[in-house]
Formats: C-alpha cells, sequence, structure tokens
C-alpha cells in the first residue's frame, strides 16, 4: 500500500484515479485510500532499514545471500576443506519470524544475560593477524557395538601447541553410537581452543563435516525435528558461533591418513573404556539461539511432528514391561541388547515387514488386544470367561497364544518355519515372545562381522508371517467359531495358509527387482536370490535368472 506513493499516477487527494485506488474504493470500499496509503508510509518510516519490507526484494535478496557453495576466499583452497559459515541473519521481517511451543521459551533473564554477555564480546577489540597459521586438531570417535545397550563411545583430541600436543580422551555422554563420539570429540576440542585462533580440524567423518557445515542450518529453521543428538550438535553450533577467528574442516581420507590422525582413533578407545558419568546428556541441554522453528521453512507436517516431539509423553507400564521382555529375550539369545530407541525406530523403518504386521506388533507392545487380563475386570461372567483359553484352561495371554497353545495352530505353523529354516541356516531355536516382538530389531552378521541382508530378510518373513498367521487362526477359531472342537482348522490346511503366505512374499520380491518400473527402490537381484535359494519348488531346473521368471514356488517338500 505505502508503494502506491511513489507511482506517477498516485496524487494525494479522495479522488485519486490511480488503479490501486480505484481499487480500493470500488472493491474494499475504502472511502479515503489516500490517506490509508499515507498511514502505512508513515508507519513504515518508523522501522529500521534492516527491517523495512521495501528496502529489499527478491532480487536483492538473492544478491545478497551468502553463496553456500563459496566456502573460501582463496580459490585454491583444498577441496577436502571447508570454512565454517554460520546461518545467514534474517534480511526481512518474515525471515525473522518463528513459532515454538510455549514450553520452549526461555525465562526473560535468561534472554537478558545473552544479550549482555554477546554485547560485551562485540564490544572487545581484539586485533586478529590474518597471517596466523591456523592450529592443528586432530578429533577422532570409536564406538563397539553400536545399536545396543552394551554399546561404548569415547571420543580422542589432539591439539598441536609450540609446546607439544595436548591428548584428551573422555567417554562420551549420552546415547553411545559412532555419530556421537565423533560430534563430542569436535566439541571437546572447541571446549579447549582459543576462540581468538584460527583452528584447522582433522577428521575422517564426512557426515560429521556435512552435519556441522551444511545439515544444521535446515534443521535450525525446521526447529530442530527428529534429529538425532541434536542437543549435542546445538552445542557445538554454539561454539562456533562465539568463536572469532576461522573454523576449517578438513576431511582425511583414507589413504591419506596421517600419523596423527592414526593416533587419534587408536587412542579414542581408552575414551570409550572409561565410566560414563552422563547417561541422559543431561550436560548437553544448554539454551539455545535461536529456538523454535522459521515459519517460512515450516510445514503443517513439520509443525505437527515438532507438537509430538516437545509434548510430555507418558509411557504405559505396559509398554515399558514388554520392551524390557524384548531386550531380556533377544540378549539371551542373540547375545546383544537393544536399545528401546532402535526397538521402535527399527519397527518403524524395516522394509522386510508388511504394514500389517508392524501394527500388530506395536499394539502387542502398547498391549491394546483386547484379550486374558482385560476381560477379568468385567462384571459379566460371560465376559471373565473369555479371560481363559479353552483348550489350556490358562489365561489367554499374548505369549500362550503365540508360544504355547496346545490348540491346532502354532506349534505345527512353528515347526514348519523350523522345517524351512534349518534346510538352509542349520539348527532353529523357537522364538520368545520377546524376539517376536523385537523382530525388526534383530539383525544377523556374516563371517566378516558385516550385516548379512539375506539371512536377516527371511528371518524377518518366516517370524512375521508365522505369528500373523498364529493370530490370524485364534481369531477364526475363538471369534468366529466360538471355539467350537468340530471347526478346528486342520494341520493340512494350516500348512496350505502358511504356504500361500510365503510364496506370496517370494512373488512380491521378485516383481521388486525389476529396475524399470521401481528405479531406485527395487529390490537387487541378488539379495533375493540369496534369500530363497535352497528353498525353492524344482530349484535345479529353473533359469539363472529365475527371480524374473513368473512361477517360482517355495517348495512343496517344506509342507507335508
Amino acid at each position: 500500500m505505502a508503494q502506491r506513493i511513489n507511482n506517477q499516477d498516485h496524487i494525494d487527494a479522495t479522488r485519486c484515479e490511480c488503479p490501486d485506488c480505484t481499487f480500493d474504493r470500488t472493491e474494499l470500499d475504502c472511502n479515503h485510500p489516500n490517506i490509508c496509503a499515507s498511514v502505512a508510509n508513515d508507519l513504515l518510516n518508523k522501522l529500521e532499514a534492516v527491517w523495512d519490507p521495501r528496502c529489499f526484494n527478491d532480487t536483492e535478496r538473492n544478491n545478497t545471500a551468502p553463496d553456500e557453495n563459496q566456502n573460501t576466499k582463496d580459490g585454491n583452497q583444498d577441496s577436502n576443506e571447508i570454512t565454517w559459515t554460520d546461518n545467514p541473519p534474517p534480511r526481512s521481517i518474515e525471515d525473522a519470524l518463528r513459532i515454538m511451543p510455549t514450553n520452549q521459551l526461555l525465562p526473560d533473564q535468561i534472554l537478558l544475560e545473552e544479550a549482555n554477555q554477546h554485547q560485551m564480546e562485540d564490544n572487545m577489540e581484539i586485533e586478529i593477524d590474518a597471517s596466523t597459521p591456523p592450529r592443528e586438531i586432530y578429533i577422532a570417535g570409536a564406538c563397539t557395538r553400536p545399536g545396543t545397550e552394551e554399546a561404548k563411545a569415547g571420543s580422542r583430541v589432539i591439539l598441536g601447541s609450540n609446546t607439544g600436543k595436548i591428548k584428551i580422551s573422555a567417554r562420551v555422554p549420552g546415547p553411545q553410537t559412532p555419530l556421537s563420539a565423533e560430534l563430542f570429540a569436535l566439541k571437546t576440542a572447541l571446549d579447549i581452543s582459543n576462540k581468538y585462533e584460527p583452528i584447522r580440524i582433522w577428521t575422517r567423518s564426512s557426515q560429521l563435516i556435512r552435519i556441522i557445515t551444511q545439515d544444521f542450518k535446515g534443521w535450525e529453521d525446521k526447529g530442530w525435528v527428529e534429529v538425532p543428538h541434536k542437543n549435542l550438535i546445538k552445542t557445538i553450533i554454539t561454539h562456533l558461533r562465539n568463536r572469532k577467528a576461522t573454523s576449517l574442516f578438513h576431511f582425511v581420507k583414507r589413504k591419506d591418513k596421517t600419523y596423527e590422525q592414526t593416533e587419534a582413533g587408536l587412542l579414542a578407545r581408552e575414551g570409550r573404556d572409561k565410566p560414563q558419568t552422563d547417561q541422559e546428556g543431561a550436560s548437553l541441554q544448554k539454551p539455545y539461539h535461536p529456538n523454535g522453528a522459521k515459519l517460512q521453512a515450516v510445514t503443517q507436517a513439520s509443525v505437527y511432528r515438532h507438537l509430538i516431539e516437545t509434548r510430555n509423553q507418558t509411557e504405559s507400564q505396559t509398554s515399558k514391561d514388554n520392551i524390557e521382555i524384548i531386550k531380556r529375550d533377544i540378549k539371551e539369545v542373540h547375545n546383544s541388547t537393544p536399545t528401546t530407541a532402535l526397538i521402535w525406530h527399527s519397527l518403524k523403518r524395516n522394509k522386510d515387514t508388511l504394514r500389517k504386521h508392524k501394527d500388530f506388533i506395536y499394539k502387542a507392545i502398547k498391549g491394546t488386544h483386547y484379550i486374558g487380563k482385560k476381560w477379568i475386570h468385567s462384571n459379566n461372567e460371560e465376559m471373565r470367561a473369555r479371560a481363559q483359553c479353552r483348550t489350556c484352561n490358562e489365561i489367554e495371554s499374548l505369549d500362550h497364544i503365540l508360544c504355547h497353545c496346545r490348540a491346532p495352530g502354532q506349534a505345527r505353523v512353528w515347526n514348519t518355519a523350523k522345517n524351512i529354516w534349518e534346510a538352509k541356516y542349520g539348527p532353529w531355536n523357537k522364538p520368545k515372545l520377546g524376539e517376536i516382538l523385537g523382530i525388526t530389531s534383530i539383525s544377523f552378521q556374516d563371517e566378516k562381522g558385516q550385516k548379512d541382508p539375506s539371512k536377516t530378510q527371511l528371518y524377518h518373513i518366516l517370524i512375521t508371517e508365522c505369528t500373523h498367521l498364529i493370530w490370524r487362526l485364534r481369531c477364526e477359531r475363538v471369534i468366529q467359531h466360538e471355539d467350537n472342537p468340530q471347526k478346528w482348522h486342520t494341520e493340512n490346511g494350516i500348512n496350505r495358509l502358511l504356504k500361500s503366505r510365503l510364496n506370496h512374499r517370494l512373488k512380491m520380491d521378485c516383481i521388486l527387482t525389476n529396475t524399470r518400473k521401481f528405479d531406485a527402490k527395487a529390490i537387487r537381484e541378488g539379495i533375493v536370490r540369496e534369500t530363497w535359494e535352497g528353498l525353492l519348488e524344482d530349484e535345479e531346473n529353473l533359469p539363472d535368472h529365475w527371480p524374473t521368471t513368473p512361477g517360482v514356488l517355495v517348495g512343496s517338500r517344506f509342507f507335508e
């Protein structure tokens, strides 16, 4: 509205005939559009230039925005080296608007102290010699058994100086992962470095460099939604922003590894063997600015995730108990204890498990299936009787249904699964309830210690398909047929159902190898071959590229 004053057709009169004033009178019923324009112009004149929207148009913003690809003033700098640059400051009112839940608002006293601290630092006039060579800092992290509760992560920092090397090793607080080890090493290096002295940080982690130099900008704009180790990353960014000298990051390739980098990697193992004093990572939870999410960067989905993440969630006792059962049973059989975060994350992201199977497992962990003890508190005698398994005269818990019930179903299904597994991989242990509910967090490793995708996929398919079939057979027997023994499923009928399910999974795997149709989402033909080889019908007569051949079936010998 204020810009129309600069229009040559506009005059400061009630009957101005410029297009904008004419539109306001005819469409908006404004009797004095010239006065409105003058008032708007007066209000904008009271703003500083940096907040005046008239001073910036899209072209100017694009021209004044820093080039993220220009990491250094020297065009001859090593391509493996990146200069850290901060998120650009807001250049308009729209850029400055941020939203945040009320529980993330900082007290006025903290904001005032931060403002005074920044003002004091800005008033300090310390000249930095541009010719000063950067201090060399070598960082490394080490982690054993990541993704399990037995994981141990340690960090090592080697800081070069004129009087010798300063070496620091420490155990990582909070979650123990390879990334947290690298991040904590960087935080330690920034803690002990002089912020008025240029530094060059050497690391073998390209992921660390990408996070600190690029990814954090988008995460900050979107409110750090679902970002792992966000408190540690925020602490590092705060350190880098407070530095007055240049911060360089140098990526060390495996073939270019220096003696100091090798030493840092070896000594990081000392840090992981130290006792952990901060298991929850409380020492990393510090005030961070800017808080919340940039209004221009968020979407409805990201705002919803932000609200869900910041609310106080209380986990039910049933869910806690089932998580402990999962950890106990997996630890007993596979000699590793998955973390709670891994259990939920793998259940959400696992690609070998169908959605209906994930839904069943999720409800089982949360204890929402109406079985067993849920019927005991009913005032109706008939309802209370449903708590008992009529075949076994025991409380019908999920553990009883899936692993112990003598009614036709679970024993036959698990016996068939045993025959299939032993034909390819040897000894089979009947899964316990914890293994079934935590199936997506279980993985097998090959002789080199790497994940074996084909063996893991077959195990996931067998456990989830068998579990869901046992549950379906129980529901049909108890609900649909009212536990009438004359309508129980026969062993042949159970075998046919399981065979049909496994053939369907085999068919889907073969279809998903079509790279022309599914492009990057297609499954590699080699994985499908390794998963199902040795289990197929008339396998010796199948063509070499049988995944692309229709009519391939699981061997009938397993269902006899």
